[in-house]
């Protein structure tokens, strides 16, 4: 069983770097308007010291007493299984990092293994794992995984509907790349379609 989540998560690290580019997908958001704001659906981080929103345009954002919804719009994550019999499922989400002044392109991804629906997951205990690509101003390409960092976080799943086959929870993890850390903390995913 090692083996297995082993290579379905090597192979979603390589499906998720090679798959990096940069894109002009999501909104510029200022990073002072994220405080008070939540999403309808998508993916939301604090990363460091900069914010990581995964939304198709600025409708997706909303105050917290808003309540206008358009399910309409193409959205940049998304949820799939790993294998036929749905123990393994990945979340990926393409968006911004956000700080002032700045915006990078990235591209956050988490694996469940072991998947059973609404539950808490650990993050590299051999039920999950997660990995965040990042493309500067420059261009530049940092991978971050928690590949090498045991029991560093965890993923809730707190709403699994079976019927509109989608998924809402929060994540919290620490990732490297090489000597560098990336604490990801407040993180929240809503709505998230399972393809």
């Amino acid at each position: 069983m090692k083996k297995i989540y082993k290579t379905a998560s090597l192979l979603f690290l390589v499906t998720l770097i090679i798959s990096c580019q940069k894109k002009e997908t999501t909104p510029k958001v200022a990073p002072e308007n994220m405080g008070n704001m939540q999403i309808k659906a998508g993916v939301m981080a604090k990363v460091n010291t900069m914010d990581f929103v995964s939304v198709a345009n600025a409708s997706d954002i909303v105050s917290m007493a808003s309540t206008n919804e358009d399910s309409n719009k193409p959205v940049p994550y998304y949820a799939f299984y790993g294998s036929s019999d749905s123990s393994i499922l990945f979340i990926l989400a393409y968006g911004e990092m956000l700080s002032e002044g700045v915006g990078s392109y990235a591209k956050m991804g988490i694996s469940i293994n072991r998947f059973k629906g609404a539950d808490t997951y650990l993050i590299n205990d051999g039920s999950s794992a997660a990995v965040l690509s990042v493309v500067d101003s420059n261009n530049n390409l940092y991978n971050y995984s928690t590949s090498d960092l045991p029991n560093n976080g965890n993923v809730t799943i707190n709403n699994f509907d079976q019927e509109a086959n989608t998924i809402s929870g929060t994540f919290e993890y620490t990732a490297i790349s090489n000597d560098k850390v990336l604490v990801v903390k407040n993180g929240v995913f809503k709505s998230v379609k399972i393809n």
